[in-house]
């Protein structure tokens, strides 16, 4: 297996682990915010949104496969998280 092919194969598990991750927390700080909190959530969210994007920055510079293997990763952990949750996250 040539390297291209393993980090194509990580990123998407890299992907899949960290969109899970980042789609089942969503719902949690919904429930966070309705409870009247702000800043904690907004800490929270921006931390997310920073691992996600720090995950796939470390995607691209492996190359183009391994990112578009991430984000196919993360595309397909949110229709998982989606239909665990039968659309109500």
């Amino acid at each position: 297996m040539t390297y291209m092919a393993l980090y194509t194969v990580l990123g998407f598990a890299a992907g899949l682990t960290l969109g899970a991750v980042h789609f089942l927390t969503l719902g949690r700080l919904v429930d966070m915010l309705v409870s009247g909190t702000v800043a904690w959530p907004l800490i929270l969210q921006l931390l997310r949104f920073a691992v996600l994007g720090a995950v796939l920055y470390g995607l691209a510079l492996l190359g183009a496969l391994p990112l578009i293997a991430g984000a196919a990763g993360i595309v397909l952990a949110r229709v998982l998280v989606l239909r665990r949750t039968k659309g109500t996250a």
